[in-house]
């Protein structure tokens, strides 16, 4: 387990989400108009190993999550595509990153993709070390290169 202690009131622990109710929770949180089907998918994929998370706890709440899978490019290799990186503040995702990164790195993957559109995102991915790799085309796709 990983610890992290900074501006998140109290001491926010980062692990692998356990339950069926943990992810149910997690969509209740931060998508509350989520169809049941939805949710039970996600618990199939979890449970294949297939989809990669990791949920943000605080004081027995979910602060945060990240969802990432493996892809495999034939010009680039392995990567890891981030699909949902939610939190309620900055510091939680920095620490869900660090998550992400250490998971990369055990897995000898190289780079890690991200697509975000919001504005506010992806400036805060610019300051993590990520660069939109996609400007041209508007794709709003960050890459960072895992080392």
């Amino acid at each position: 387990k990983q610890w992290y202690q900074r501006r998140v009131r109290g001491v926010m622990e980062i692990r692998i989400p356990t339950t069926k109710d943990e992810i149910a929770s997690i969509y209740q949180e931060f998508y509350p108009t989520a169809e049941q089907q939805t949710k039970e998918a996600l618990c199939e994929l979890l449970s294949s190993k297939e989809l990669r998370m990791r949920i943000a706890v605080c004081e027995e709440k979910i602060v945060g999550f990240a969802l990432w899978y493996a892809h495999y490019s034939t010009f680039l290799g392995e990567s890891c595509v981030v699909r949902h990186l939610d939190a309620r503040c900055d510091d939680v995702k920095v620490g869900l990153l660090e998550e992400v990164r250490r998971d990369c790195k055990e897995r000898g993957v190289t780079r890690c993709d991200v697509f975000l559109s919001e504005e506010s995102q992806k400036v805060f991915l610019r300051t993590q070390g990520f660069v939109n790799i996609s400007e041209k085309e508007q794709w709003d796709c960050f890459a960072l290169k895992i080392t």
